[in-house]
């Protein structure tokens, strides 16, 4: 059996395939075709890339879901991406305490203050976010008891 990858431009492996001796693969015009002596697996397609025709390994990758290899062949930290999750997370944690605001709420008013004040710690948090950091490392504000 023959084994061969497909990368695209930036050398990204895109699947692992294996012919026949008597075949040769015909292969899509976006993608690349490099034949590979060696046993590759799926799991290797997130653990290698191709660079002038040579299979090399990648960097390890920074911890967290929020980085990408780029076409340097680098990881890069996913800013974007990031903020978005936590954006999304802070907007639940306030749909969850919206009652406390309300007008029926069966709250006193200092309850009412402290859940006011945790709320707009909620909403202020995106902005005291500045440096690359994992989804444990952001300092939400601890919730009223």
């Amino acid at each position: 059996m023959k084994q061969f990858i497909y990368y695209d431009i930036h050398g990204e492996i895109k699947q692992v395939i294996k012919f026949a001796d008597m075949v040769d693969p015909v292969h899509p015009e976006d993608l690349y075709l490099m034949k590979v002596d060696r046993d590759l697996f799926a799991s290797d397609l997130v653990k290698k890339y191709v660079s002038d025709g040579i299979l090399r390994d990648k960097a390890p990758s920074p911890e967290g879901p929020f980085w990408s290899w780029q076409s340097d062949n680098t990881w890069s930290f996913q800013r974007e991406d990031f903020m978005l999750h936590i954006r999304e997370m802070r907007n639940l944690k306030l749909s969850v305490c919206d009652w406390t605001q309300a007008s029926d709420s069966p709250l006193s008013d200092e309850k009412k203050l402290e859940w006011y004040a945790y709320r707009e710690a909620l909403r202020n948090l995106p902005l005291e976010i500045t440096t690359e950091q994992s989804i444990e490392d952001i300092p939400w504000p601890t919730e009223p008891s």
